[in-house]
Parts: structure tokens; sequence; C-alpha cells
């Protein structure tokens, strides 16, 4: 039996055939995504654009990947390495993955996913289209937040110490929905090490956050979690940018610290309230 090469043969099919399904098989997260954001490109593998169901390329392995962007549209490209196959292999779908995670400037954008054999066909697996709006805002619109609801400059997520001494600090996470959910961990009057959960507050401009903070305090390694209950409150301000006036829509991001790595907070935990601490990121 001769070796027969599947996959070209399936890729020749399917340049024939054109597209053949109706779904785009590309999703964009976040669903509306700003200039600010990290855009995450993900291909689904129930809606092929034009191949075949005979994956000719391992698309989740980023080895021989290559993406490039040209007038708008982002061209995702895997090399098929294997080309010639002995007898047929078991028709498998490719696998949902992401493929591309970065920022764009504003505007209007076509993504393709595309596969090439060795023999020089390209197959169009999947393609989509999307936008990417404009995060800026007059100063006039910033100062009205209720008109115009605030959205953070970038991605504030990473663990804060304070500037000037350590054993403390803030765990930050924003996800794509742009919320966030603060970590304080501090210690109490009687050394005992203490947390704070800040969560379901507010951006009250692009560079300022607002929450209120549930305090937690465990007995140590091994303490059953269903025994860990809130024990009090906080709250906790963050301020990414210089602020001279303290008036919301006042800030200045300035142009000598980068504004992800520069954060000012107010803090009320532990029966003490800390104003304007300076904080740096570590990780």
């Amino acid at each position: 039996m001769h070796c027969v090469s599947v996959r070209l043969a399936v890729a020749l099919i399917a340049v024939f055939l054109g597209a053949s399904a109706g779904a785009q098989g590309i999703a964009v997260t976040p669903g509306n995504p700003n200039d600010t954001d990290w855009i995450t490109i993900r291909f689904q593998s129930d809606g092929l654009a034009d191949g075949p169901a005979q994956p000719l390329c391992s698309l989740s392995d980023p080895v021989y990947r290559k993406v490039t962007i040209a007038n708008n549209v982002i061209t995702v490209e895997k090399f098929d390495e294997d080309g010639m196959v002995v007898g047929v292999p078991p028709i498998v779908r490719l696998p949902t993955h992401d493929v591309w995670a970065g920022r764009l400037l504003a505007g209007d954008y076509r993504v393709e996913i595309r596969c090439s054999s060795i023999a020089g066909v390209s197959t169009r697996y999947a393609t989509g289209a999307f936008t990417v709006t404009s995060s800026y805002m007059t100063k006039t619109e910033r100062r009205n937040p209720a008109a115009n609801p605030p959205r953070p400059l970038a991605n504030y997520s990473g663990h804060w110490t304070p500037a000037d001494e350590l054993g403390w600090g803030l765990i930050i996470q924003q996800v794509e929905s742009r919320q966030v959910a603060v970590t304080l961990f501090t210690y109490g009057s009687d050394t005992r090490p203490v947390w704070y959960f800040c969560g379901g507050g507010r951006w009250e401009s692009m560079f300022t956050y607002r929450s209120t903070c549930d305090r937690f305090q465990a007995g140590g390694f091994g303490t059953p979690i269903g025994g860990l209950a809130a024990t009090g409150a906080g709250s906790v301000v963050l301020r990414f940018a210089d602020n001279p006036t303290g008036a919301v829509g006042e800030e200045r991001a300035g142009f000598g610290t980068l504004l992800e790595d520069n954060l000012v907070a107010d803090i009320v935990a532990e029966g003490r309230a800390i104003s304007s601490k300076r904080f740096v990121r570590i990780r």
C-alpha cells in the first residue's frame, strides 16, 4: 500500500468546496473591547468557516504559528509539518483554544485562522469581525461619571506592597468585565494576620476605584474553609494617577512613571486609617 497524503487531499477538496459552514468559528473577549483592553481571540471548534472536520494543523501548538496584522486584518497561520500520512487517521475536531491576545488601536478588524500545507495550499478554518472602540473621554465627560461610566485605563492586576515597608499589601484582580477584586493582607493589633476582601466597588474615574471590604481571620493552616466567616469591615480607595486637587476628573497620567505601576491607596482597616500610601507592583 502506498503512502497517501490524506491531509493534502483533504485540503484540496476544501479549496474546491469553498465556505460550507455558516458559523464563523471566532469568539472575542471582552465582547465590546476598547483600546485599553487585552483582547483575546478564541478559535471555536464548533463553527468552522471553510476547513474540513479533519484537522490539517494542530492550531493549539504555537511552535509553527505566525500572526500578522495588515490593513486591519489579523491572520493567524499554522503550518502543517506532518505532510505524509499512512492510512486514514480518525476524524477529530480541532479543540477550542485561544490563538492571540493583545491590545489594538480603535477601529474595525477582521480575523482569519488559516492552515498551510507543505504543498502550499492554504485553508481558512475560521473567520470573524469585531470593533475596538476608543476609551478617550473629555474632561467634561469624566466629571459626570453617572452619565459616562468610567473605565480603567489599564489592567492593574498584580501583587502590590508599600513602597517604604514590606510584610503586607494588596492583591488586585481585574477581570474582563473591568470589575476589580482586592485582597488586603495586614496584621491586627494582636499581631495575627488578617485579610480583607474588597469587591463590588465602582470606578469613580478611569484612575480611581472605591470599595468596601469584609474582614476575615482564620486559625491558620488546616482550618476548615466552612469555619471562615467575616468578622468586621473596612474600605479601600485606589488611585492610579496623580490627582492634584482630589476632584473627580482631575487625574493626570504624567510622563515620568508608567501609569500601571503607580498606585496610591487610602485604607481603613484594623481601627486605623492610612491616607496616600504609595504602593509598588512586585509581580
